[in-house]
C-alpha cells in the first residue's frame, strides 16, 4: 500500500478527494485502500464526506461525457435498439446505479449510459449518492470495526 500511504500522508483529505474523483471518473484507480487508510488517519465521518463528494464529482464527469460526447456516436445505431435500451435503462438504471456504481469497470459505463440516455441530472446524482453512501459506509464501518 505504498502509493496509498504516500497519497494519504502527503495530501491528507485532498488525497482522499482526488483518489475518489479519479476512481469514479473514467480513470481506473482503486478507492477502497484509500478509504481504509484514510479512516485510520482521519475522522471516519470526514473521510466518508470527502470521498462521497469526490466520487460523485467523478461520476458527474462520466455522466457529462455521455451526455455531450457519446450521444451522437450511439444514436448512429438503430433507433429501434436505442429505444429498447432507453426503456431498459429507465426500468433498471436507477437500481443498477444504486447497487453497482461502485463496481470497477461497471460503474463508469452506467454513468456514461445515464448521460447518453439523458437521465435527469438530479436523479442521477441522487442515485449515485445513495449507491456510494451505502458502499463507502460499509467499507469505513468494517475498517473501524476491525481496527
Amino acid at each position: 500500500m505504498g502509493i496509498v500511504d504516500d497519497l494519504i500522508s502527503g495530501y491528507g483529505l485532498v488525497g482522499i478527494f482526488l483518489a475518489s474523483f479519479l476512481s469514479y471518473s473514467i480513470i481506473p484507480f482503486p478507492n477502497e485502500p484509500v478509504l481504509v487508510a484514510g479512516s485510520s488517519f482521519f475522522n471516519p465521518w470526514m473521510v466518508l464526506l470527502i470521498a462521497l463528494v469526490g466520487a460523485n464529482l467523478g461520476s458527474v464527469l462520466s455522466y457529462y461525457i455521455g451526455l455531450k460526447g457519446l450521444r451522437t456516436f450511439f444514436f448512429k445505431r438503430s433507433l429501434k435498439k436505442e429505444s429498447r435500451g432507453e426503456r431498459m435503462f429507465e426500468k433498471w438504471g436507477p437500481l443498477s446505479i444504486i447497487l453497482f456504481s461502485w463496481v470497477p469497470l461497471i460503474g463508469d459505463p452506467l454513468f456514461i449510459a445515464a448521460g447518453v440516455l439523458r437521465m435527469r441530472f438530479w436523479k442521477m446524482l441522487l442515485y449515485s449518492t445513495i449507491g456510494k453512501l451505502w458502499y463507502f459506509s460499509l467499507v469505513i464501518w468494517l475498517t473501524v470495526r476491525v481496527a
